[in-house]
């Protein structure tokens, strides 16, 4: 064996060797407490890829210049990754394709970097950074004379054969957070408005009675100022025809940003050139750090003599939902299962599918955060038991 092969095969070894050490360092302290989190991952089927890589920090704590996501996270899920690993905070997100969108904000924002990702109808995606100005620099808006007016409902589907389902959309001459309130039977619910204020509106709704069933619309302006629609029949409503819309490519994606001052709050207009779903966000400044819960004596010799505080974790959110599009970027929420949004009426959401301390659905309401013995780490066996556990009428 030649001396130059035997130079390449130890140059080799010696990459190996520091990047699984670089890896055990991201997560050494980590498993000082948490070792059986990883001896229980490792003894099942199917196992998320941080855990395997023992890369704790990519979902768990925000991403220092060593954690960066491995290359085969990467190719296997067809994306580049984050170009940034900083910590994100989300300030305002919707999952509903528009192309004029608006958003209020801190003031706090002001002379800070915002991070925009966009997710397009055609599943293109783009991510930018935007400085927001200084305060003073940012013209004030008046309130106007008049409340926001809404057009007719529109009932654009319908159908009832595993269960009642309806979607209904309509407009507001100035961008509004609506929503959707509809009773049947004594019984009154709500569906609740996005983040951001638009001019078009949609809403689903679910396991309702179509003979007796109500809607209205309620919206608010940036200013707000109310306007409540009267409750009409759904029987009342026109199934129009919705002409299929065409998805061919743009070859150029753009937007445009406007900022204005209502009060002290700053409002944020993003206008894109095609329709688009939108999380806006910027890095975040400092988080305090929770301190570490004392385990008694006779506890594991790995925790003794701990003495600093825990590491900063992702907040609820983050972890169980956002977190996850950053690796996973072949798939776009909107096409999805729908997640960050509460349950339909009606449905009862057994205990062991995990739901946000507000109730509402997120990835990890189906898949188990670290590893399984199920497909794609669900939480039941098969899909189908998956799904009927919420949708037992399936």
């Amino acid at each position: 064996m030649s001396k130059q092969y035997m130079r390449v095969i130890t140059i080799c070894i010696l990459f190996c060797f520091l990047g699984v050490s670089t890896a055990l360092a991201n997560s050494d302290l980590c498993l000082k407490c948490h070792r059986d989190v990883l001896n229980n991952a490792t003894g099942e089927m199917v196992v998320h890829d941080p855990i395997s890589q023992s890369r704790c920090k990519i979902c768990h704590i925000p991403a220092e210049t060593d954690a960066t996501i491995p290359e085969s996270v990467k190719q296997d899920h067809g994306g580049t990754g984050p170009s940034d690993k900083k910590w994100m905070e989300w300030l305002a997100e919707s999952f509903v394709e528009n192309t004029h969108q608006v958003a209020l904000l801190p003031a706090s924002v002001c002379d800070t970097e915002l991070t925009i990702k966009l997710w397009y109808q055609n599943q293109q995606k783009q991510q930018s950074e935007i400085l927001c100005p200084s305060f003073n620099s940012i013209p004030v808006e008046l309130p106007p004379a008049v409340q926001p007016t809404i057009s007719p409902l529109h009932l654009d589907h319908y159908h009832d054969k595993l269960f009642s389902r309806a979607s209904l959309s309509w407009t507001t001459d100035v961008p509004c957070r609506c929503q959707l309130h509809y009773h049947f039977d004594d019984n009154k619910y709500v569906e609740n408005a996005d983040d951001f204020y638009t001019l078009k509106h949609n809403r689903e709704i679910r396991n309702f009675d179509p003979a007796n069933t109500k809607v209205s619309v309620q919206c608010a302006d940036t200013f707000q100022q109310h306007t409540q629609g009267r409750f009409i029949p759904l029987s009342e409503l026109t199934l129009r025809t919705v002409t299929p819309r065409n998805l061919q490519a743009h070859n150029t994606t753009s937007f445009s940003t406007k900022f204005k001052r209502i009060a002290d709050l700053i409002e944020i207009s993003v206008t894109t050139n095609q329709p688009a779903a939108i999380s806006l966000g910027r890095v975040e400044q400092k988080k305090e750090s929770l301190p570490i819960v004392r385990k008694p004596q006779g506890a594991s010799e790995l925790n003794n003599g701990l003495t600093s505080s825990h590491p900063t974790l992702s907040d609820e959110k983050q972890v169980n939902t956002t977190i996850c599009f950053e690796c996973h970027l072949s798939t776009v929420e909107i096409a999805s299962h729908p997640i960050n949004v509460l349950p339909p009426p009606g449905m009862t959401i057994p205990d062991e599918y995990p739901l946000l301390s507000n109730g509402r659905l997120t990835c990890m309401t189906c898949h188990q955060r670290h590893s399984s013995n199920n497909e794609a780490r669900l939480i039941k066996a098969g899909k189908k038991e998956l799904c009927t556990g919420c949708h037992t009428n399936y």
